[in-house]
C-alpha cells in the first residue's frame, strides 16, 4: 500500500473511533429525533413523565368519546379559576377502563357514556357514587334535504348512517325508527360506522346522505340551526343519560371533590347546555 493511502486509512479509522466515543458519551436526549431507532421518548423525558404521574395533585379521568369535546370546555373554564389544577385524561370505553384497572392504573373520576356504566362501577366496588351529568339527544342530519320529519328517509334509497354498535347513540337512532313504526322498513339500509370511524365526516363527505348522529356533535360544528338538522324529541328515543362517577381512588382527595362540585355547578351546566346537551 502506498504511504499516502496508508496515512489516509489511519486518519479515517481514527475519525471513526472518535465519532463512536463521542456518540457513546451523549445521552439519548442529545440525539436528534431523526435517529431511526427513536422510540417517541428519551430516558430523561420518561423520568420527568413518571414524576408527573406520581404527582398527588393530578386528577386522572376516563372520559367517554362522546363527551371528550365538552370535557375540554369544562376543563378550560375550571382551570381559569384553578390554574394550578392538573389533569390526565384518557378516552375510552368501559372495557378499556376495566383493562386499565386490572393493570393497576388508578382513576379518580369517570365521565360515562351512560349512567349504567357508572352504576356498574359502583356495584363492582371500583366507584363510590355516580350522578346524572347531562342528557344527550340524537339528531337526524340530511345535508341534501330540508328535514321536517323522519319521512325524509323515504325520499332516497341510500344507506342511513348510524354510530358504531357500541355507542348508546346507535341504539337511540334505532329507537327513533322503532317508535315511528318504520324500523322494519329501513332495517336493511341502516349502516353503522366501524369503531374509530367518524360518522360526522362520512356524512360530510357524502358517504351517507342521512344519518342519526349526536345532536351535540352538530352543535360543535355549528350546524344545529340549519334546516337539514332535526333534533329528535325525547319521546322519540330513550334519552342518553351521561353521568359522572366518583372512583374509590379519588373520593378522599380534596382537589377531586372540588372539581366534582364544579361539574354540577350552574356554570358547568350552562357549558353543557351550550354544547348541545339537555
Amino acid at each position: 500500500m502506498k504511504p499516502l493511502a496508508q496515512k489516509a486509512l489511519v486518519l479515517f479509522a481514527t475519525l471513526l473511533v472518535a465519532t463512536a466515543i463521542q456518540a457513546s458519551s451523549m445521552s439519548q436526549s442529545d440525539l436528534p429525533m431523526s435517529q431511526p431507532n427513536f422510540q417517541g421518548f428519551v430516558p430523561d423525558q420518561r423520568r420527568h413523565m413518571d414524576e408527573r404521574e406520581e404527582d398527588p395533585n393530578l386528577i386522572r379521568m376516563m372520559v367517554a368519546p362522546s363527551l371528550y369535546a365538552v370535557t375540554n370546555l369544562l376543563l378550560d373554564t375550571y382551570q381559569e379559576k384553578r390554574p394550578e389544577s392538573r389533569f390526565r385524561i384518557h378516552q375510552g370505553t368501559p372495557d378499556d377502563l376495566l383493562d386499565l384497572l386490572d393493570d393497576n392504573y388508578d382513576f379518580d373520576l369517570l365521565l360515562d357514556a351512560e349512567i349504567s356504566d357508572g352504576m356498574a362501577r359502583v356495584k363492582d366496588g371500583w366507584a363510590v357514587r355516580t350522578q346524572v351529568l347531562a342528557v344527550g339527544r340524537v339528531a337526524l342530519w340530511a345535508p341534501l334535504e330540508t328535514v321536517r320529519s323522519t319521512r325524509v328517509l323515504s325520499l332516497r334509497n341510500d344507506p342511513i348512517g348510524l354510530q358504531h354498535a357500541s355507542s348508546p347513540y346507535h341504539r337511540a337512532g334505532r329507537e327513533v325508527l322503532e317508535r315511528n313504526e318504520v324500523l322494519e322498513e329501513y332495517e336493511n339500509r341502516l349502516t353503522p360506522v366501524r369503531l374509530g370511524e367518524s360518522l360526522f365526516d362520512k356524512v360530510k363527505n357524502g358517504d351517507f346522505p342521512a344519518a342519526f348522529i349526536e345532536y351535540h356533535r352538530l352543535v360543535q360544528a355549528g350546524l344545529h340551526e340549519r334546516r337539514e338538522v332535526l333534533k329528535m324529541p325525547s319521546n322519540h328515543h330513550g334519552s342518553i343519560t351521561h353521568s359522572a362517577t366518583m372512583m374509590r381512588h379519588g373520593q378522599s382527595k380534596d382537589n377531586v371533590q372540588e372539581f366534582w362540585e364544579f361539574l354540577f355547578s350552574d356554570q358547568a351546566q350552562r357549558i353543557l347546555k351550550d354544547a348541545g346537551f339537555d
